[in-house]
């Protein structure tokens, strides 16, 4: 075996160019940055439903169904790529808002918007549908899924002012009878509007001088669909024919010696008024609301609640 002496010289310096060595790498690794703890990737935000466009063709009987109006305001809140809004800021000269959670979506609609020029008069806003305020709307476009449409009904009945109208492309709101429904091809389209909230008992008062003076009117409603009965002087007559259109009402009831007598009134939140006509002549009447009798607008639950 062979042995090699290393001298005091040799082992100084190899001990000094040791320390040399880890002086560079300690430097390095001084300079690299902190690792920092991971940070999770912001992912795309839990949609209610998926982006699918409605068709041009389905889109333009929509807008024609609403019947849109130079004061309307249309909302979309589940914009996709905002053509609902846009459209009609292009075909009616409207204002429009649309609503998504996905801001991929909303980024697409602004440049939509900004492509059709029609940057004045919409606006897009990332947001939840069922956190965002809808109270502007007088038209709401949704192409959504049936569940998801139960879901907003609630919100769309208490936010919405009565005469509002609301089209859906595919799918209904279940035991809320559409107003109208067409087809489009293969596809689906229905229309409601927004009914007043008649229910209650209402205080009313008719011509002077005549036994239809004071009366009292209770209505059951499911919807647009009216119940109920008027009472006079102890006499309780059944409503016929009712038909509630946003906020205007009209029913008949088969009054003294079964003659008819037609009321129509407009209402607005707990006041009524309107005319009243028998035989040949048209007097007017009005009505107040007990607001305790009140009950939210949604199913017959709540009717049968109310006949009880």
């Amino acid at each position: 075996m062979t042995r090699y002496r290393i001298n005091r010289r040799t082992c100084l310096s190899l001990a000094f160019s040791s320390l040399l060595v880890l002086s560079f790498v300690s430097a390095a690794f001084l300079q690299q940055p902190p690792i920092r703890p991971a940070v999770e990737i912001q992912s795309n935000p839990q949609l209610d439903v998926p982006f699918v466009p409605t068709s041009e063709k389905v889109m333009e009987a929509m807008l024609a169904l609403a019947a849109i109006q130079k004061n309307d305001v249309i909302y979309d809140p589940a914009c996709g790529d905002g053509r609902f809004v846009i459209a009609a800021a292009k075909q009616y000269g409207v204002r429009g808002v649309g609503i998504d959670i996905d801001p991929a979506r909303i980024e697409q609609s602004r440049r939509n918007a900004a492509e059709a020029n029609v940057t004045r008069l919409v606006k897009f806003i990332q947001q939840d549908m069922f956190e965002a305020d809808l109270r502007e709307a007088t038209v709401v476009m949704i192409y959504l899924l049936p569940n998801i449409n139960l879901k907003l009904r609630p919100k769309l009945l208490s936010e919405l002012e009565p005469g509002s109208r609301i089209v859906s492309h595919a799918f209904d709101m279940g035991d809320w009878a559409p107003d109208k429904s067409v087809e489009v091809g293969n596809a689906n389209v229905f229309y409601w509007v927004v009914p007043a909230n008649t229910s209650g008992e209402w205080k009313c008062k008719g011509p002077t001088g005549t036994a239809w003076r004071d009366f009292t009117v209770k209505v059951s409603q499911q919807f647009q669909n009216i119940h109920g009965t008027v009472t006079c002087n102890g006499m309780a007559y059944t409503i016929k024919n009712a038909r509630l259109n946003g906020g205007a009402l009209s029913f008949i009831i088969d009054g003294d010696k079964g003659e008819p007598m037609i009321f129509r009134g407009n209402i607005h939140k707990n006041k009524l008024e309107g005319t009243l006509e028998k035989g040949n002549g048209k007097n007017t009447w009005t009505g107040e609301r007990d607001p305790s009798t009140r009950v939210p607008i949604e199913s017959t639950v709540l009717k049968a609640k109310m006949e009880r």
